[in-house]
């Protein structure tokens, strides 16, 4: 008897940790899609697929995530005027997330951008070398004798009543599948990556004090 309790006690519990599994996975896959299902300045850097440089080819309107799911509070609350130069990273319901600047970062109707094609995206001395700057946080890129080259900079976050925290760059860098790497100092990693005349970089939140971090759209400073 007591034999059997355990029994069907441990089927019970083997049932319900696959059950509690299986909704873990669909939860963190939810949360993963609904992370891509919007488009936000902070999020825009983090993007893993193939960023794009597109022309607006009409004046239009930007929109928010609330649109793209039709929301019945859906409103346009931005304008792009034609011949406007913007990134682009993924596409949801025929729209496309656009990045025009830190301010002007939303989605567009697809047909109203043409994608540009013949990118410079291949890293080499002369386009990547030099001092890059979004907002507060600046990279310097530089080139090493043997080839390689050299990653430094620094970003601050605001916290307000005096709360200043600070972060640095200081690391050689690889670059693996034209993507530019870099692992250090201590837990800091990162990658930067080229499209046109702008870079686009990304850390994994560990090279600063709190609520630092070097993601961003930068662009290279004359």
């Amino acid at each position: 008897m007591v034999y059997c309790f355990f029994y069907f006690l441990n089927v019970f519990n083997g049932a319900f940790m696959r059950i509690l599994l299986l909704f873990f996975v669909f939860y963190c896959s939810q949360c993963l899609a609904y992370e891509y299902d919007l488009c936000r300045n902070g999020m825009f850097p983090t993007y893993n697929g193939s960023y794009n440089i597109g022309i607006i080819n009409k004046n239009t309107k930007s929109y928010d995530d609330e649109c793209i799911d039709g929301g019945v509070n859906c409103a346009p609350n931005g304008v792009l005027l034609k011949g406007d130069e913007v990134l682009i990273s993924h596409s949801m319901k025929g729209f496309l997330c656009y990045w025009k600047d830190d301010d002007n970062v939303n989605f567009v109707r697809e047909g109203d951008v043409t994608i540009k094609r013949n990118v410079e995206r291949e890293i080499n001395v002369k386009n990547i070398v030099g001092v890059w700057e979004f907002g507060d946080s600046t990279v310097n890129i530089t080139n090493k004798k043997n080839g390689e080259y050299h990653i430094s900079g620094q970003s601050y976050w605001y916290g307000g009543h005096g709360n200043l925290h600070y972060g640095e760059l200081d690391s050689d860098v690889k670059i693996i599948n034209g993507i530019m790497r870099w692992d250090g100092p201590d837990l800091c990693t990162g990658k930067i990556k080229l499209l046109g005349n702008k870079i686009i970089v990304h850390d994994n939140n560990q090279c600063g004090g709190a609520n630092v971090s070097f993601d961003g759209v930068y662009q290279k400073l004359d």
